[in-house]
């Protein structure tokens, strides 16, 4: 028997991600149910979805959303996905599905199969695959519909290989995915499980939302998860991470207090805390959190962050004390340490001091390349380095520095000027930028 993943695959965040998805062979809905299906009018209309798993600086607009009541076939809806398509490629995938709401005691799943869908101008309908002898399966989760809001999930795969009846589960490969969890239950079946399992954080978890156009969809469902778990470190972590790339670093910063108060490994959250901190210029605040904190396994480590602080604080007298406070050159990963200290003892007028420590912590730096070049690029060994670097937000911020220390403000201060405004809102560079820019003199004339 040959079947096909006939799945969301442009709105669901388990296929999105390449997860394994569950598909069934047999619907959830009865005959019966065909002839009189459960209908809900709030599902009807115009949606756009939430993109909370959007990493990028800028991005892509949501997809939207159509549920419509089918005109033909067994099934009482009509969902029509159109998403930007990616970067390689210009206009909009569409895909559209049958689908069907099933209501079991108080709880509402779905059935969506596949109908048909256009990408990349390649078009194929349900007929063409039935036509090759292919099942097309259904895909099956459960929905929660408000007037303005939707959630839904599909059924989880690690669950279901942990928990669903051995014999009605075949996992199978297919052509995108790993695996593909394939439930062969008859109706009847499937119907019992999924009452029995209604709301189960294990079966029904990673929810996709639909919202009305309008509405700012990401944070409606951010703030539906904190509802729903407010423990969760997964959601925490994400809403975190969401509310700091927004600016929003007062609420960021409460979610990561709580965050550590329900962690049982709190050590680790401080030094995400302290990061939050020096975004706010709360500098006291940051040092203190950096202190309790667990080391990173990945570069800024916490004496760098310490060094940084001063530094952005104006207290140059400490940036210069944070830095010797560091391992031996060779041991040191990262120059911003050397270079922030380096600027530090100028601005203290300590310049022969400043230019033969750079010297001496250059030649005896051991670490990685693009670090070496930094400190090159600063003493003017390197031309361009600054510049051509993979790391385009340190070289500008750094060599706007060079300029400020060689008497050069206008130049150093159209850099910086780029860089706050084209950082995003919670990179430290771009913090560091605005600083400056603060401490620059007025170009307003008297």
């Amino acid at each position: 028997m040959k079947f096909t993943v006939s799945v969301l695959s442009l709105s669901f965040a388990g296929v999105l991600s390449g997860c394994s998805p569950v598909v069934s062979i047999q619907p959830l809905y009865t005959q019966a149910e065909i002839q009189k299906p459960y209908l809900n009018q709030q599902v009807e209309g115009e949606w756009i979805m939430s993109n909370l798993d959007e990493d990028a600086t800028t991005p892509k607009p949501p997809c939207r959303v159509s549920i419509s009541k089918s005109s033909a076939g067994e099934v009482p809806y009509a969902v029509e996905f159109r998403c930007p398509a990616s970067e390689a490629d210009s206009g909009e995938q569409y895909s559209k599905y049958d689908f069907s709401l099933v209501s079991l005691g108080t709880a509402t799943f779905f059935d969506a199969r596949f109908a048909e869908s256009k990408e990349k101008k390649k078009h194929i309908s349900l007929g063409e695959i039935t036509d090759k002898g292919i099942i097309p399966a259904h895909l099956l989760g459960q929905v929660w519909v408000q007037q303005d809001f939707v959630r839904f999930t599909e059924l989880q795969s690690d669950w279901v290989e942990k928990n669903w009846p051995g014999n009605f589960l075949v996992i199978s490969k297919v052509e995108k995915y790993n695996k593909v969890d394939v439930l062969t239950n008859p109706t009847a079946d499937l119907r019992d499980l999924f009452l029995r399992n209604a709301g189960s954080p294990g079966a029904f978890s990673d929810p996709e939302f639909l919202c009305r156009a309008g509405t700012d969809c990401d944070a409606r469902a951010m703030e539906d998860q904190l509802t729903r778990t407010p423990n969760s470190q997964d959601v925490l972590a994400g809403a975190v991470k969401f509310y700091a790339k927004r600016g929003n670093f007062a609420r960021a910063i409460s979610l990561q207090r709580h965050k550590i108060e329900v962690d049982t490994n709190g050590a680790a959250d401080q030094f995400t805390l302290g990061r939050l901190l020096l975004l706010t210029r709360d500098f006291d605040g940051a040092r203190g959190a950096l202190a309790a904190a667990k080391e990173p396994s990945e570069r800024p480590s916490i004496k760098e962050l310490m060094v940084r602080s001063h530094f952005l604080q104006g207290n140059y007298a400490g940036t210069v004390q944070a830095a010797k406070s560091l391992e031996a050159p060779a041991n040191v990963s990262s120059a911003d340490p050397i270079i922030l200290s380096y600027f530090a003892l100028n601005r203290l007028g300590r310049v022969k001091e400043a230019e033969s420590y750079l010297r001496e912590q250059a030649n005896t730096f051991v670490g990685p390349a693009q670090e070496q070049l930094f400190l090159l690029g600063i003493l003017g060994r390197v031309t361009d380095s600054l510049s051509s670097s993979e790391d385009q937000g340190r070289s500008t911020y750094y060599y706007a520095l060079n300029r400020l220390r060689n008497g050069d403000l206008e130049h150093g201060r159209d850099h910086l000027r780029d860089l706050a405004k084209m950082r995003p809102k919670d990179d430290l560079i771009g913090l560091a930028a605005q600083i400056e820019l603060e401490r620059l003199p007025s170009t307003t004339s008297k």
